[in-house]
């Protein structure tokens, strides 16, 4: 019994996922919990409204927007239902009310001392907020919760190029996070795009630990073993 593999399929957002060897009341209480967190409700957009030239894109993907959210009085945009849902479970319901003074235009503060004590806040408050979000994303890579740890890990990459810049070490561990999550989707491509990023960027930084190049490498193995490119992967393990 324990040794036969069992298939459960789960209507997840409009998709089926097909989970092997499950803890079937563990699972089904994650999910069950998940689906029964519901984000507010949304407004479609009008085109008609919007101002001559502005792109509205969505929050996690950066396709047009077709939808709109508001979270605390801030508005977040959306390709469709499904992605503001996905959204919503992976991040946004732990971290709207802390981008609330982020995502607001700043005051104009006369002061010199007072601009610049208001820059370094807001940056730690990135950087508090580049942590939470990256733990996120983990966690649900941790549990095989692919799709669930994307948008933690693009909010990650958000700040982490807003705070460090294009090019930078920092921006590393959020690179194979998402690497991560979307060779477990079996998103090959976008998959070997964002290892050639953290690739980039180690290439600029030759300081770069140790551990940090080694995760690097196991992450083009499984992606060249996933692909049947044996040679290559074997090359990138040893």
């Amino acid at each position: 019994m324990l040794g036969n593999k069992k298939e459960k399929k789960n209507f997840f957002f409009g998709r089926i996922l097909v989970i092997h060897e499950p803890g079937p009341n563990q699972l089904e209480n994650r999910y069950s919990k998940m689906l029964a967190s519901r984000p507010p409700a949304s407004q479609r957009l009008n085109p008609l409204a919007t101002a001559k030239g502005q792109k509205l894109l969505c929050e996690l993907t950066g396709k047009p927007a077709s939808i709109v959210v508001n979270y605390f009085g801030v508005p977040y945009y959306y390709c469709d239902r499904t992605t503001l849902e996905l959204d919503w479970n992976g991040i946004k319901q732990k971290i709207a009310q802390l981008l609330v003074p982020l995502r607001q235009p700043p005051s104009v503060i006369p002061s010199v001392e007072e601009r610049e004590r208001q820059e370094t806040n807001v940056r730690k408050s990135k950087l508090a907020l580049i942590d939470l979000c990256r733990m996120e994303a983990t966690k649900f890579l941790v549990h095989g919760d692919f799709e669930l740890s994307i948008p933690g890990a693009v909010q990650a990459l958000r700040y982490s190029l807003d705070v460090y810049g294009a090019g930078k070490i920092e921006l590393v561990p959020c690179y194979l996070l998402l690497a991560e999550a979307n060779l477990g989707l079996g998103r090959h491509k976008q998959a070997e795009e964002y290892l050639s990023l953290a690739n980039w960027s180690i290439l600029k930084n030759p300081d770069c630990s140790n551990r940090t190049k080694s995760q690097l490498y196991r992450n083009f193995g499984k992606l060249y073993a996933s692909q049947v490119r044996h040679a290559t992967a074997s090359a990138r393990f040893v």
